[in-house]
């Protein structure tokens, strides 16, 4: 019996859940070798890439199936407040460099 409850909470454990897919979701772009991996520099991280990679993934929900553990409406918020923050992130960032072209020229 005792077995049993091990393999239980091992499966439960092993299962893909919402944490897991929002750590994926954090790594879209910013090309960590594992999720969850945080070795990567935020100033190496091309915006416009990640922008990218976040709007097909938000596209392929429409067709993906099996969600799982994963809650599929949390995830959809998740995304979309990425994608929202990333198209702020370069809007600044578009300002900042026509400001210093602007300062620059003159």
């Amino acid at each position: 019996m005792g077995s049993e409850t091990s393999q239980s909470q091992l499966e439960r454990r092993q299962r893909w859940t919402t944490i897991d897919e929002k750590q994926f979701i954090d790594g879209l772009g910013t090309h960590a070798l594992n999720v969850g991996d945080s070795s990567f520099s935020p100033k190496d991280v091309d915006l416009a890439e990640r922008a990218n990679l976040l709007i097909k993934y938000a596209k392929s929900m429409s067709i993906r199936t099996e969600w799982g553990e994963v809650n599929k409406v949390e995830i959809s918020k998740y995304i979309r407040e990425k994608i929202n923050a990333l198209r702020e992130q370069i809007q600044q960032a578009t300002i900042k460099a026509l400001e210093q072209t602007e300062t620059s020229i003159n």
